[in-house]
């Protein structure tokens, strides 16, 4: 999907007229393979990305079967009448349907590409903008938690939470450096509205004691690897590759702040995939997560 988005416009003249799906009546149900948790995923997306969003019959009643008749008449049925707006899918594709209809930016605008994980499941995460109108929409396809980390929106930026696939997210404020860190639940969707156009040149603008991660000396490497940094007046950080909380690594930085590590790089099979790399800690006294930028590489 994140490829789809950055080739959006250069693919297609008038992008909002194209109808989008996720399933329809010539291939397998949606549900036929993947989760309810996954499938409201791709709704969310398709109901605040361009496009018609275009909805097979029964999607909204959880339907497996690729031709099943919705009532008890018809072919595959079971003898029953399956309409029921009561199911949980009907009253979520009901409220995505009302959060388009509300904020016009979802249907007439373009989305920017903040980050996407090649590697595997993970963070997607693009901004819609149409005018002065922003929104961040966030996704976390993996069954644990992620980060999203990095993202550079402006000092003082607003985030006004609209939307959840498990409740309206929290609002945020981004801090002085501009940039907005987020630790994302599984299978989670959450939409915000963004509020203000930011401060110029916050992100120049330091934020407590150095926290770094030295710059790799190679982009590509042939194996584990060992990285450092500076973590001045931190007790522990946490060393996370592609977001991937549940795999990150606990680090305790020496006395003068000095940290180091080695990164496992079995999991990563893809030589044409890039990595993402940051430490992260969290700062007692503000209750706000602190992040690196990030360093790259591929394996």
């Amino acid at each position: 999907l994140g490829h789809r988005i950055r080739s959006l416009t250069r693919l297609h003249a008038r992008p909002h007229l194209m109808p989008s799906f996720v399933d329809n009546h010539d291939v397998d149900r949606f549900l036929a393979g993947g989760s309810q948790a996954a499938l409201k995923q791709a709704l969310l997306a398709m109901f605040t990305l361009p496009g018609i969003p275009t909805l097979y019959y029964g999607t909204e009643q959880a339907f497996t079967e690729q031709r099943a008749s919705m009532f008890a008449a018809g072919w595959g049925s079971g003898a029953r009448d399956h309409f029921d707006r009561s199911a949980p899918l009907y009253g979520a594709i009901a409220q995505m349907a009302a959060l388009r209809r509300e904020h016009r930016l979802f249907s007439r605008g373009l989305p920017e590409l903040l980050r996407d994980n090649p590697g595997g499941p993970g963070v997607l995460a693009y901004v819609m903008k149409h005018g002065p109108q922003r929104a961040l929409v966030a996704f976390n396809t993996a069954e644990h938690e992620v980060l999203l980390d990095g993202v550079a929106l402006g000092a003082g930026v607003r985030l006004k939470g609209v939307f959840g696939l498990a409740g309206r997210p929290a609002d945020r404020r981004v801090g002085a450096d501009g940039q907005l860190h987020l630790v994302l639940p599984a299978r989670s969707g959450q939409v915000w509205l963004l509020d203000g156009a930011g401060r110029a040149g916050a992100a120049a603008q330091p934020q407590g004691a150095p926290f770094t991660v030295d710059t790799l000396a190679q982009p590509s490497v042939g194996g584990d690897f060992a990285v450092s940094g500076m973590a001045p007046g931190v007790r522990s950080l946490r060393l996370v590759v592609d977001g991937d909380l549940a795999q990150a690594q606990l680090i305790t930085p020496q006395a003068d702040g000095r940290w180091q590590a080695t990164v496992d790089t079995s999991r990563h099979i893809d030589a044409a995939a890039e990595h993402r790399l940051v430490a992260v800690t969290t700062d007692a006294l503000k209750g706000q997560l602190r992040a690196t930028p990030a360093q790259r590489f591929r394996v």
